[in-house]
């Protein structure tokens, strides 16, 4: 089977096929001197909120309560797991906002796992990352702690030291010759990753694969400056994403350093816009609780095209064959003897490719998109879900193509250039897979 997906961004192809007794807690828990309190800091010691100061009324933390020494979920002490507490203030003093943490036994010790933002649904002790939206900074910042061990009844409060586990870059941005406002400024970025999980029992973050351009969050300032931010998950590299300022309708354009983004790292940058380019400083500053990702060196001068566009960016071809082919076309080289079809659309809501026919297996068949242009893109992903059984060879059976040149009918009649498929499934079920991202298309 040969696919084809001409500078496309996005496809998607679908291809089938303990219970607790009342008896644990014999006394209201609440009336128990014992229940525990938290004080929460996060980074260094006097610094107590994710993007700002300090905590605001009504935030929430997830605790999980271990007997001493143990890791989750084996040590888990009397089913004390993803408990709400909440402050009242902004002094970063945490109480239960129900039924809370508390010693059953004076001589018992126990740890402490913490995150936030609270969740309220923790499904395998991973907590789901999404930082699509950067509107709201606090939401998305996660938190996690697990500082706090061998605590004994005799001291009730415990503090809680939270440490970021995602990455931050920040812009700040001045105005320079030729730009007399910055009023109206956007920041989108390329394409980045923006979903991931958290592991709370090892404290370690797995990256998803989700790509997509990300709107950075504005704040202007009296000065006339701007400060660009966003929170991403680490691991990623950032040297072949561009950032985009768009301004009075001139486009900069800026590419970070080939770097990984670390966990608890800020990456600092100072832009100034002018017409003779944009010229990048490094910063003289930074924010006590992250780590300054991007210190020192020489500043950096970029001269934006003339008449540069501001770029397209988002999905340029979804397709789920929910309720048809959509615009795709078949072509069949060679069917199966006794056959009348390989790829065929299924009413389930996906498309089918099969060649077994009474033993007969020689095939080819190819299911093609339709063209896309990404002329003003700077970049493009492939990502499909596919499904293989009965198969002894898949990557020579189900094969990726890309044309430039293909227009319609039979596809030998254009140049094509194979395309890596990174995730193959086993070729023994029909459990779906995710292609994984084919990057940079184009």
């Amino acid at each position: 089977m040969k696919h084809f997906k001409p500078y496309t961004l996005i496809l998607a192809a679908l291809m089938m096929m303990a219970a607790c007794s009342t008896d644990d807690y014999p006394e209201n828990p609440l009336e128990i001197g014992n229940r525990l309190k938290f004080y929460a800091t996060i980074g260094a010691p006097q610094q107590t909120r994710a993007t700002g100061t300090t905590w605001e009324q009504g935030d929430a933390i997830g605790v999980y309560a271990l007997i001493s020494g143990t890791t989750l979920p084996e040590g888990i002490y009397h089913a004390r797991e993803n408990i709400k507490y909440t402050t009242a203030t902004a002094d970063g003093l945490f109480q239960a906002a129900s039924e809370g943490i508390y010693f059953l036994d004076p001589a018992d010790r126990i740890d402490f796992v913490a995150y936030y933002p609270y969740r309220e649904t923790i499904t395998n002790y991973s907590f789901p990352v999404n930082v699509a939206d950067q509107s709201s900074p606090a939401a998305i910042d996660l938190l996690y702690s697990n500082n706090a061990v061998g605590a004994d009844e005799s001291n009730p409060l415990v503090n809680l030291n939270f440490n970021h586990m995602l990455s931050q870059l920040l812009f700040t941005i001045t105005p320079g010759e030729g730009v007399s406002s910055l009023e109206g400024l956007t920041v989108t970025s390329g394409n980045l990753l923006v979903d991931g999980t958290f592991d709370l029992s090892s404290g370690t973050f797995t990256l998803g694969n989700t790509r997509q351009p990300v709107n950075l969050r504005l704040v202007h300032h009296d000065d006339g400056s701007v400060t660009a931010s966003a929170i991403l998950p680490p691991g990623q590299e950032m040297g072949t994403t561009p950032f985009f300022f768009t301004v009075n309708g001139m486009t900069f354009r800026f590419t970070m350093n080939n770097i990984t983004l670390a966990s608890a790292t800020q990456y600092s940058y100072q832009l100034n816009l002018s017409t003779a380019g944009l010229t990048a400083l490094n910063p003289n500053a930074t924010i006590t609780d992250w780590v300054e990702g991007n210190p020192g060196g020489e500043p950096i001068d970029l001269t934006p095209d003339e008449g540069e566009e501001t770029p397209v960016t988002g999905t340029f071809l979804e397709e789920s064959f929910a309720s048809s082919q959509g615009d795709f076309t078949i072509y069949d080289v060679l069917l199966p003897e006794g056959g009348s079809y390989v790829w065929k659309w299924d009413n389930n809501g996906y498309m089918k490719a099969s060649a077994y026919i009474s033993g007969a297996k020689a095939s080819e068949s190819w299911l093609i998109s339709p063209a896309i242009d990404l002329s003003s893109a700077t970049g493009a992903t492939l990502t499909f879900d596919h499904v293989i059984n009965y198969a002894d060879n898949m990557s020579n059976d189900q094969t990726l193509w890309i044309s430039s040149n293909y227009s319609s009918g039979d596809p030998t009649s254009a140049s094509w250039t194979p395309l890596t498929i990174p995730t193959y499934p086993v070729g023994n079920h029909w459990t779906s897979v995710s292609s994984g991202d084919r990057k940079r298309v184009g």
